[in-house]
């Protein structure tokens, strides 16, 4: 049998497509790979197709797009084992199962209602489940297909006025019109097929085209006054040092020493990761710490400088019932307290520092999704030091000042992966990003170099430089273009010092974040309103 027969025949076992299709799909999140987006969902099209065809029931057509999609996720953060090998298993058969469930309506639907209502189900439907996941409490957006563009920002400035789901829908876009050609390529006149490859030809390098317009030089984006920064990276093993190894007095005069060699006269802050101090601090008792008053000691030498650290933060109520949703029960029942994930800003060596509390979990590690209701959860909560059990958050975005007006955005770990989140800060006054963080968990893997590149994307959406302090790596400065300034590589002790450049502009997306998603939510309920009319009227 000649080969293309024996391919043709391959690639009609649903089990070779959904292994394909996984396996192509994981290739942008392992080995920066970007460019295979473009064609990385013809084999899942074709799956697709495939079940509607055959009219596959649910259950089957569950079956194998569920091996598809837990290919796709098992490939893409196997990482996560290196914290935790339960917390990696529950990611990643849970979200393989959401996708699953997404790509299988659209299967039932396109056997009801037509194959192009299929088409366009799948466009709207995959754009609503990522903004659902954006904004949920089981909010898992890593995954984001526009994220998988991150390792190539000179063609994603136009990200400003989309954010990830723009890159999400150009994905899309480009494999529904090139399956639809591969699909008609027979049956077809010539001319509609041109028709089809102008078209997919013009989405696909416009843009390109498009972001080399919108590219800012060098020089652009280094205009007004600079402001000079020291980021720290202190490389503290997150599992055999930072919660028993070395004290908190061993570990933040490591920073300091660090810190002492890169200050200058003219440095406004200094930048340290998150939980860079280990232990609890109660909210009541901030002037008492002892692990403060080195900080405290530090800034009355340098008197100009302001100190961004991550920390855990306690606050205490004494009251009978629990006053919030994510209070824990004190002990002996003496009342109830909240733990956060904070970040402080000393501003000066005498008044208490400011306070900013994460408000994006880690579903599993730091939080519970729906406290009020899953409060039980809180027992099997993954313990990776520190606090164990959903933690408190914050309404809105806190920014932290300077005394000469450059308003720095305390964006900690997790919430540097979601986009419109982060816009919360800029909306508030910030004109510069600080994401601190401790990737250390995960290991030498993909996991590290993938968050560091979507620090890239929020620069480029929002229009900001970007001041990345990471315990164990990888630290650095990105432009307003996501272009790397400095960069401290992997599980290395540094410190470097630089200039950025406050930028006051507000983009498209930061005014109007992802209205991408939301129209998705309208397309769907047209369509589906669609789909009911033409049922009645047979």
């Amino acid at each position: 049998m000649p080969f293309r027969y024996r391919l043709q025949n391959y690639l009609n076992l649903p089990w070779v497509l959904a292994l394909l299709g996984g396996l192509l799909l994981c290739l942008p999140w392992e080995v920066d790979c970007w460019p295979i987006l473009f064609v990385a969902w013809l084999p899942w099209l074709h799956l697709i197709r495939t079940l509607v065809v055959q009219q596959k029931g649910f259950w089957r057509s569950y079956g194998w797009l569920y091996l598809a999609t837990l290919t796709w996720n098992g490939a893409s953060v196997w990482w996560i084992q290196g914290a935790t090998i339960g917390g990696m298993l529950g990611a990643v058969f849970a979200m393989a199962a959401c996708m699953t469930l997404v790509l299988t309506l659209v299967v039932q639907g396109a056997r009801r209602w037509g194959w192009a209502w299929g088409l366009w189900a799948l466009l709207f439907g995959w754009l609503g489940f990522e903004y659902f996941f954006h904004n949920s409490e089981i909010a898992w957006p890593w995954l984001t297909l526009g994220n998988g563009l991150a390792s190539a920002p000179w063609a994603i400035q136009w990200y400003e006025y989309t954010g990830t789901l723009g890159g999400s829908l150009w994905v899309l876009l480009v494999n529904l019109l090139l399956y639809t050609i591969l699909i008609s390529w027979r049956g077809a006149r010539s001319r509609q097929l041109w028709w089809l490859g102008g078209i997919t030809v013009l989405l696909l390098f416009a843009p390109f085209v498009l972001s080399r317009a919108l590219l800012p030089s060098e020089a652009e984006v280094r205009t007004g006054t600079p402001t000079e920064v020291v980021v720290i990276q202190p490389n503290v093993d997150p599992w055999r040092e930072k919660f028993s190894g070395l004290t908190d007095v061993e570990q933040i005069e490591r920073m300091l020493l660090l810190a002492q060699e890169k200050i200058t006269p003219n440095t406004r802050f200094v930048a340290m990761p998150e939980t860079a101090i280990p232990s609890a601090i109660w909210l009541e008792q901030l002037g008492e710490s002892s692990q403060l008053a080195l900080l405290r000691a530090f800034l009355a030498q340098h008197p100009q400088c302001h100190l961004l650290i991550g920390g855990t933060l306690l606050r205490y109520y004494d009251t009978v019932a629990p006053p919030t949703p994510t209070a824990h029960a004190f002990y002996e029942n003496e009342g109830w307290y909240d733990a956060y994930n904070a970040a402080l800003w000393f501003s000066d060596s005498v008044h208490d520092p400011a306070h900013y509390h994460k408000s994006k979990l880690v579903v599993g590690v730091e939080m519970m999704p729906y406290p009020q209701l899953l409060r039980f959860l809180d027992k099997i909560s993954i313990n990776l030091g520190g606090m164990v059990g959903t933690l408190g958050t914050q309404p809105d975005r806190s920014v932290f000042w300077t005394r000469d007006s450059v308003g720095v955005a305390p964006i900690i770990c997790y919430e540097s992966v979601f986009g419109e989140f982060c816009t919360g800060y800029v909306r508030n006054g910030a004109n510069l990003l600080a994401v601190i963080t401790n990737d250390g968990w995960w290991g030498n893997t993909p996991g590290h170099r993938n968050h560091f590149n979507y620090a890239k994307l929020r620069a480029i959406e929002t229009r900001r430089w970007l001041v990345r302090s990471a315990n164990t790596g990888i630290s650095g400065i990105i432009d307003p273009a996501g272009r790397v300034t400095e960069r401290r590589g992997w599980w290395v002790k540094d410190a470097f010092r630089a200039e950025v450049y406050p930028q006051t502009v507000r983009t498209f997306y930061v005014e109007w974040g992802d209205y991408i998603g939301r129209i998705a939510y309208f397309a769907i309920a047209l369509l589906l309103l669609g789909g009911l009319a033409s049922r009645l009227r047979r």
